[in-house]
């Protein structure tokens, strides 16, 4: 080519405006390759054009029309119907791209590099036969590597697709040119196994006895061969076979090993490794030739690879084998075919030079020496490559191709050296040193890439491109497309950076035009397609990345490439195609943020929540920048939330970024954490009180922290944080109390005290002496602390001080316990800190030491009192206790005789009522003074109860309940009520009936229970039947009546009061309450109706089922004061009011009442009828 052709190589095209003028233009450039239909610029400018101004559809129809004009010019005919091939794959139209190449095989029949493109698109349109039939023709046309790979490739296709008889035909050429292929041997094995072609099959496993080299392996081959020859009836040869198998190996170590192929073979690949490695250590234990062992490891290694899919364990097999036997040829072998498959070219380097260091003969370490330094040249491994050239130089240091590619490598080094000078800071001696390397080598392309990028990097964009463009002209002609692609790339990059982006764009097709294959080119054109919105082609270049067998190592930028590819299948008007674009950029990087939100979003449309919740958690995960994670988890976890009700979802989200100190996000973090208690919210209190700067939270913050690591069992962490606090805020009491409940979790006395003693003392002297409950606990620990440490009289000091700060707090309580305890070991009485345990708690323990102590006094009815309550708690009496018991009964009364004196209303306010009454007592009192009007009458209640056959109990009835209720009626000061009795099945005890006045009907186990007198009283029966009297009495009141009754109708009723006469809500509210307050307000006077909402406007939140726990707590107090006996009442109380009865039975005003009603020393007994008499 003279000196004018190559200056106009690679010049940029001008600019044309006008559609006309760029039609005109392609017109000119197809009239150029018509002309010089071998000329690669003019094609060059051809595609240009194309690729500029985005007509590739009119340049198809121009380039079809010229191809079939020049039917008489083969040569011009196949250059038009090449570039027609071109655009139609640009234009993703593979039938049509196939049409095209298949006019250019038949121009050009024995063109391999055209042969092997149409293959490809043969097998890539799915049609294997035409794919298989073109490789196949490549692989006789092909005399390098590439005949191999091609042959394999059709094998595999004819295979794959049941087409045995031309696999067998393929692979006997593959072993033709390379007898060693033993993968080639393998398949032509089992191919004509199961054709059935065994006389043909015993030939070739004839042929791989003579090439095996250990002795297990010609035996294991012999028998195979000899099965083989049975099959095909050759009984006679296959005998002299066995026999000869049985000269190389013994018959039970061949046989084994025959037998493990065979059960491989059936699927059975973890029976035959089990055989193996058993023999495997037979043979080791049995001293066996290292050849006979090295060949059955052999043979476990490739049934645990090939069978059972264990390639780790297959690798390990191999390594003990190679320890033992380094230099055994075969599994070299099969290491290296093993590392050829790896992503990295340097494994498979090293397999080479290993397996050439066992090869006995030079010419052979030669060549895979030679091989392994161009797989170094291909992970870019220069020096690696120089030196494994160096000693095949060495061995064969005549030839000229050797030298040749040593030269080449050095130069490759030579760059790589200056390229490293110039990132380490020596551009100008970089640039010198490869100015000087081109000047003896002009057309290295590797010297003419690293000049244009150092010259890029120093921001030299002109000299870099005119560089390039002057390389690229000068390239000799013979220069493959591989090689000339990197120039061209980076060409673009570097007209890109000067802001020409159609020639960038230009470039990028040229450069993808010569290496197809290169991932990095294809990635680039593909958002270069994108970025010029041309959607078709940016599909087509990055949807195609997905397969590229390099897109493991450039996963996230393959990643997003696919995304691209998704979002322009979607604006070409093909969104369906999209969808498979994100799941596989996905699988290939799933760190892809982009991919994770497309998926996101297309969950969202489908009304998928969940899925786009996974999918944006995966997203934010994703994410790398801190604000835009922090943002992402942020959002994501107000969705988890808010719209998917899932708060560990959300936690996880702001967990995720709790450490980027947004205060926001911590106290959305700890509200969750708090709500289920989590210890984890330490770390959360920490981080937010160093993001906040107001002291208050921060303390705040810094105690539960030091809390929550506590509960954590963190309690290094804790005391730090204990030592903090103490530090900043010593007279603070909360700060305090936390610190010293870390230090006591921590089993600290001595630091609790240090801490304590100075604090205290403190708070003394200013006379800060408020009741604070918190002050009392921590006199109570320094109670605590003070003992551990031995100062018993510190102890007591500081368990009084508790006492005095608070009496009625917890803290107090412990203190008082603390005093008894200290009690038991000094020997001092602490009689007031007992009761007032037992006051508080009710333990069994506590309450007996109660009653011995009350006995020991000579308190008789109080102890009894105390006996009765330590068997209602189930505490265990010994014998002395027992004894005390029995001698000291109750007072007996009769079942008509009174109580000494009534309760007063102050005794039944403190006694009975409950702290729950208000403010619905008050309602009900007021209600019931119009309770003649709302109640219905006696006869109508017994009616809606369905008791018309209860008979009225006349007061002159022997029965218990005419005798006794009058006389609790007195007591407790009860309405007037109505006693009826029911013999009828199933009835209760009693049954309070909501009547005016109110009924009492009488049945079940009280039914026939008949009055008796003292002398025939059984005082725990006598106690049954007056705590159960006692309660209908107090239920008869009609504060308590509405609430017993009926559960439903008194819920209906509050409700009602609610609506008639409360404030007025917006709330919807049903129609039965609308009717019951609607009667209400019809029953009640002006007068009461004003009380009614007077007190509903102050108090208008009621609690109808509180309320009626409180007036069973109520009915079960007046039980035990009308039985005087805890251990029956606790027996028959609810389980709401068996606390209530407990705390009733130790308070000194009921003890003292009770000695005055059933004390010893009560008064004269009021007689009302025979039965209190002695008979």
């Amino acid at each position: 080519m003279d000196g004018d052709d190559r200056t106009r190589r690679w010049q940029k095209l001008a600019r044309y405006e006008s559609a006309s003028d760029t039609i005109q233009l392609l017109r000119v450039s197809i009239a150029e390759v018509r002309n010089a239909p071998r000329d690669p610029e003019a094609r060059r400018r051809l595609r240009a054009i194309a690729a500029e101004h985005g007509l590739w559809d009119q340049l198809a129809v121009l380039l079809a029309d010229e191809a079939r004009a020049a039917a008489n010019h083969p040569e011009r005919a196949a250059a038009f119907y090449e570039e027609l091939a071109d655009v139609h794959e640009n234009l993703d139209q593979p039938l049509e791209t196939i049409a095209a190449m298949e006019k250019v095989a038949a121009l050009d029949p024995d063109n391999v590099e055209r042969l092997d493109r149409l293959a490809w698109l043969y097998r890539r349109a799915g049609g294997w036969a035409k794919a298989a039939e073109t490789f196949e023709r490549v692989g006789q046309l092909a005399a390098d590597e590439r005949s191999r790979a091609a042959l394999r490739a059709a094998g595999k296709l004819y295979r794959d697709n049941g087409r045995l008889e031309r696999a067998v035909g393929v692979y006997k050429l593959i072993v033709a040119r390379r007898a060693s292929d033993t993968e080639a041997w393998r398949a032509l094995d089992d191919l004509l196994t199961e054709l059935g072609r065994w006389s043909e099959l015993a030939q070739i496993r004839g042929v791989r006895v003579e090439r095996a080299e250990s002795g297990v392996e010609k035996a294991a081959l012999l028998r195979s061969q000899a099965r083989a020859l049975e099959q095909a009836g050759q009984q006679t040869e296959a005998a002299a076979l066995v026999a000869q198998a049985a000269r190389h190996a013994p018959d039970n170590l061949s046989g084994l090993v025959d037998y493990a192929e065979v059960l491989a073979r059936s699927g059975q690949g973890r029976e035959a490794a089990e055989i193996l490695r058993q023999r495997v250590n037979d043979a080791i234990d049995k001293g066996s030739s290292d050849d006979d062992v090295a060949a059955l490891r052999l043979r476990y290694a490739g049934i645990l690879e090939d069978a059972c899919g264990d390639r780790d364990a297959a690798s390990a097999v191999l390594e003990e084998l190679l320890t033992a036997a380094p230099e055994y040829l075969p599994a070299l072998e099969r290491i290296t075919a093993a590392a050829a498959t790896d992503p990295d070219p340097r494994v498979h380097a090293a397999a080479l030079l290993r397996y050439a260091a066992a090869l006995p003969d030079h010419a052979d370490r030669s060549l895979y020496i030679t091989a392994a330094a161009a797989r170094y040249r291909e992970a870019g491994d220069h020096k690696a490559a120089v030196r494994a050239l160096e000693r095949a130089c060495e061995m064969l240091p005549d030839s000229d191709q050797l030298r040749r590619e040593l030269d080449e490598e050095r130069t490759a080094l030579a760059v790589e050296r200056a390229t490293a000078e110039a990132g380490d800071g020596d551009v100008t001696g970089a640039e010198r040193r490869l100015r000087a390397l081109l000047a003896t080598q002009p057309h290295h392309l590797g010297a003419h890439l690293a000049l244009a990028r150092i010259l890029a990097g120093g921001k030299q964009l002109d000299a870099a491109a005119d560089h390039l463009r002057e390389a690229l002209a000068e390239a000799p002609d013979t220069t493959s497309g591989e090689k000339l692609a990197p120039l061209v790339f980076e060409f673009s990059k570097v007209m890109a950076r000067l802001g020409d982006t159609d020639e960038s764009h230009q470039l990028l097709h040229e450069a993808h035009r010569l290496d197809r294959r290169s991932l990095p080119i294809t990635l680039a054109l593909g958002e270069s397609c994108f970025a010029r919105r041309l959607w078709r082609q940016a599909s087509l270049h990055l949807g195609a990345l997905a397969e590229h067998p390099d897109a493991a190592r450039h996963a996230s930028e393959v990643a997003l490439g696919l995304v691209h590819a998704a979002q322009a299948e979607a604006r070409s008007l093909r969104p369906a195609n999209a969808l498979a674009h994100y799941e596989r950029a996905i699988e290939i990087d799933p760190e892809c943020g982009a991919a994770w939100h497309a998926l996101a979003e297309v969950a969202i449309e489908k009304g998928d929540l969940n899925r786009a919740a996974e999918c944006l958690e995966r997203e934010a995960s994703a994410t790398t920048n801190p604000r835009d994670r922090l943002r992402l988890f942020d959002a994501l976890g107000d969705m988890a939330l808010d719209v998917l009700g899932d708060p560990a979802r959300a936690e996880r989200c702001w967990v995720q970024v709790s450490n980027a100190g947004s205060p926001t996000v911590l106290e959305k973090l700890l509200g969750l954490q708090r709500r289920r208690g989590a210890p984890e919210r330490a770390d959360t209190c920490v981080a937010l009180a160093a993001a906040l700067s107001e002291p208050q939270r921060i303390k705040a913050l810094t105690e539960e922290a030091a809390e929550a690591f506590v509960a954590g069992k963190k309690l290094d962490r804790a005391s730090e944080l204990a030592t903090e606090l103490m530090q900043k805020y010593p007279r603070d009491v909360d700060a305090v109390a936390c610190a010293t409940a870390v230090a006591r979790a921590a089993g600290d006395s001595n630091r609790i005290a240090g801490w304590l003693r100075p604090t205290l003392a403190a708070w003394e002297a200013n006379g800060e002496r408020d009741p604070d409950p918190r002050r009392a606990d921590l006199w109570r620990r320094l109670g605590d602390a003070e003992r551990d440490l031995g100062n018993e009289h510190a102890a007591l000091e500081a368990f009084r001080k508790a006492v005095l700060a608070a009496p009625e707090s917890d803290g107090a309580l412990a203190a008082r316990r603390g005093l008894v305890e200290l009690a038991s070991t000094t020997g001092r009485p602490q009689d007031s800190a007992l009761f007032a345990l037992v006051e508080a708690t009710q333990d069994p323990f506590d309450v007996l030491a109660w009653a011995r102590n009350l006995a020991r006094s000579g308190e008789a009815d109080d102890a009894r009192a105390a006996y009765e309550l330590a068997l209602g708690v189930d505490a265990k009496l010994t014998t002395e206790d027992e004894k005390f018991y029995a001698a000291h009964p109750p007072r007996q009364m009769a079942s008509d005789e009174g109580y000494t004196a009534p309760i007063s209303a102050a005794d039944r306010k403190e006694l009975i009522d409950d702290h729950d009454d208000s403010p619905i007592g008050e309602l009900l009192d007021i209600l019931g003074e119009a309770y003649s009007i709302v109640a219905p009458s006696a006869n109508a209640a017994l009616v809606d109860a369905n008791l018309m056959d209860a008979k009225r109990l006349p007061s002159t009835s022997d029965h218990v309940a005419a005798a006794m209720y009058p006389q609790l009626v007195k007591l407790l000061g009860g309405p007037p009520t109505l006693l009826y009795t029911t013999s009828a099945k199933n009835s209760r005890d009693t049954q309070l009936l909501l009547s005016h006045p109110p009924v009492v009907v009488v049945g079940g186990k009280f039914v026939n229970v008949r009055a008796s007198s003292r002398s025939e009283i059984e005082i725990s029966a006598d106690a049954v039947v007056r705590f159960g009297l006692a309660r209908v009495v107090e239920f008869s009141r009609a504060r308590r009546i509405f609430a017993v009754a009926d559960h439903d109708a008194f819920r209906r009723l509050i409700a009602g009061l609610r609506h008639a006469f409360g404030p007025k809500t917006d709330e919807r509210v049903e129609r039965d309450v609308t009717g019951e307050g609607e009667r209400l307000r019809s029953k009640l006077s002006v007068a009461l109706r004003a009380k009614m909402a007077e007190r509903l406007a102050a108090n208008p939140r009621l609690d109808a089922d509180a309320y009626i726990a409180a007036c069973y707590r109520a009915g079960d107090r007046a039980g035990l004061i009308a039985c005087c006996d805890a251990t029956i009442a606790l027996r028959h109380a609810t389980e709401e009011g068996r606390s209530a009865i407990a705390k009733l039975a130790v308070s000194p005003k009921y003890l003292a009442l009770r000695r005055k009603l059933r004390g010893r020393t009560a008064d004269a007994e009021v007689s009302t009828s025979p039965y209190n008499r002695s008979l």
